[in-house]
This record gives structure tokens, C-alpha cells and sequence, in this order.
């Protein structure tokens, strides 16, 4: 599994007293919303396809951040006393982290289909995405990234609930 927020090194001092001003560095993970793109863009179309998806086991554990939660994330930072954010990384990620599975579903629900999803083992699915060379697509449908969240928790701010995630996800359609 990978974690992230592993300490990396902070904002480079040189560059804050070049500036001189307070360095503040927003990671923001897969952000859904209106108007998705990418990978997320290629989920959605392939939700859409109606086909049976090999998910019903891909029960992973990712982060993901809607677009309004980035914004307001952006503005708590942007207002924040400098002593509870100066010189800090920030992970932008809801703290529920969600699986490809239900990501899948309620995508697919907010299309107005059915789940379809057809419980492959992950195993299989990992020989059959090596064998077309696409191992890296395995590692984004089944691995787990799940961001750490707690420094923006700890900073004072406050994501919106978890269902309202969820309409966010479905608005992503």
C-alpha cells in the first residue's frame, strides 16, 4: 500500500527569502467534479459502455477529493493564521478514501445503469493487465493511495461530509 504524506523535504529557504513570503504546498489527489478529465474521464466513458466490469472484487482503498473541496481547501489555506500553515504540505484528499468498486457503482448509478460488475480476482486481473502491458493501469484500479489528510485536519479545516462526496461523484457524470 502506498501512503501518502511521507515526509519530503519542506519548501526550499531560498526561495522564501527571495520572495519573502510564506511558502504553503497543496497536493491535491485524483480531483473529481464537473467537466472530469484523464483517467477519470475514461472511467466515466467506460461506466457509460453499459458492459460488465471486472470490479465486484476490486475492493481498494483510494483517495479522492471533489473540485469543491479543493477550492474551499484552497481558500482556508490562502486565510489561515501563518503559524498553522507556513512552510507545510498539505494533502488534499478527502478522509474517507474510496474503492474502485464503489466508485464504479455510483458512477454507474448516476448514469442510470446498473453495477454490472463481475467479481474477477484481482489476481487475474493483474496477469491479464501485465500480459497487454498495462501494469500500471492495475496499479490504478486496484492499488491503494491513500493520502494523509491530518496536517489540514489538524490546520482547522473542515471537509465537507461524506455524502456529499458522493453527489460530487455523481456530478462528475
Amino acid at each position: 500500500m502506498t501512503i501518502m504524506g511521507a515526509p519530503r523535504p519542506g519548501p526550499k529557504p531560498d526561495l522564501r527569502e527571495l520572495s519573502g513570503i510564506e511558502i504553503v504546498i497543496a497536493r491535491p489527489v485524483l480531483v473529481y467534479g464537473p467537466r472530469a478529465r484523464a483517467n477519470l474521464k475514461a472511467l466515466i466513458r467506460l461506466c457509460d459502455s453499459g458492459l460488465p466490469l471486472p470490479f465486484g472484487l476490486a475492493n481498494n482503498r483510494r483517495s479522492f477529493v471533489s473540485l469543491e473541496n479543493v477550492a474551499r481547501a484552497l481558500t482556508f489555506l490562502s486565510v489561515a493564521p501563518a503559524q498553522k500553515v507556513a512552510g507545510r504540505v498539505f494533502h488534499l484528499a478527502e478522509p474517507q478514501p474510496r474503492s474502485t468498486k464503489e466508485l464504479v457503482t455510483k458512477l454507474r448509478a448516476a448514469l442510470g445503469k446498473p453495477s454490472r460488475l463481475v467479481p474477477v480476482p484481482p489476481v487475474v486481473m493483474r496477469l491479464l493487465l501485465s500480459a497487454a502491458g498495462k501494469s500500471g493501469l492495475y496499479d490504478q484500479l486496484y492499488g491503494d493511495l491513500v493520502a494523509d489528510t491530518s496536517s489540514l485536519i489538524e490546520a482547522g479545516f473542515d471537509y465537507l461530509p461524506g455524502d456529499r462526496q458522493l453527489e460530487a461523484m455523481a456530478q462528475a457524470v
